[in-house]
């Protein structure tokens, strides 16, 4: 097992004591995320370990530094509007008009909002970005590396899609709609030059873009999500063995 792989796998057992916490009676966290939400912090630390046992202080300086480095304007337009489109897509697909602007939390909460995932995915994609994306790219290609790691980015959600009471068919969806994202993830990142700063932006969006929709997650089916965003993967993996510009 290399190191990237027990990285993976350590990031789930020590995930696994956080989990239990959706077993109290507490009330979820702001939005309705369940109290094991904080292991966020999981993956964020144990790359931050590993990064310091491979490299030193001088490494986890730069790890940290990939936080707030930007790609090209072009880029992060591309990383912004992938997921508001999908979404946009899957909600005009359930609920047949276009209304999608009609939301109370766009003018009094969207901010707020905004903020509290984009610190979130900052911590997550120190871990699934900024160390196990980079590492594994560096040895495989991107296809296979955004499978590998949305694979266990998926079950890494499963105790808390099930704590949110989906069932085990809503569940599945998410995980292969989360392998998508990741691959998509895989191509931004790669196109990027390299930089956490295009999965950062795209974390962000397919969190907070449901969040706002008129009727939040109720407004579309997570299987039109799962198709689109399988499309993109693909349709990007495609140019991309074609040796076409894919962005």
């Amino acid at each position: 097992m290399n190191k990237v792989e027990r990285y993976l796998n350590l990031v789930i057992l020590f995930s696994v004591p956080f989990y239990f916490l959706n077993l109290l009676e507490i009330e979820p966290l702001f939005l309705n995320l369940p109290l094991s939400f904080i292991a966020i912090i999981v993956p964020c630390l144990l790359a931050g370990y590993f990064i310091y046992q491979e490299e030193g202080i001088v490494g986890v300086k730069q790890w940290l530094k990939s936080t707030y480095q930007f790609p090209t304007f072009r880029l992060i337009v591309v990383s912004v509007i992938i997921m508001p489109i999908i979404f946009s897509l899957a909600f005009i697909f359930k609920n047949e008009c276009l209304d999608l602007f009609h939301s109370d939390r766009l003018a009094r909460e969207s901010g707020i909002i905004f903020v509290l995932f984009w610190v979130g995915a900052v911590i997550e994609e120190l871990g699934w970005t900024a160390y196990a994306t980079k590492k594994i790219q560096n040895e495989d290609n991107i296809f296979s590396t955004g499978f590998l790691i949305g694979l266990y980015w998926g079950l890494w959600h499963l105790f808390p899609y099930l704590a949110q009471e989906r069932t085990l068919v809503e569940s599945l969806i998410l995980i292969l709609t989360t392998i998508g994202y990741r691959i998509i993830m895989g191509y931004l990142y790669f196109a990027s030059n390299k930089l956490t700063m295009t999965g950062i932006i795209f974390h962000t969006m397919i969190n907070f873009v449901p969040e706002v929709l008129p009727g939040g997650y109720d407004a579309f089916h997570y299987n039109h999500v799962l198709i689109l965003v399988w499309l993109v993967a693909l349709l990007m993996h495609y140019k991309h063995g074609k040796k076409e510009k894919f962005l």
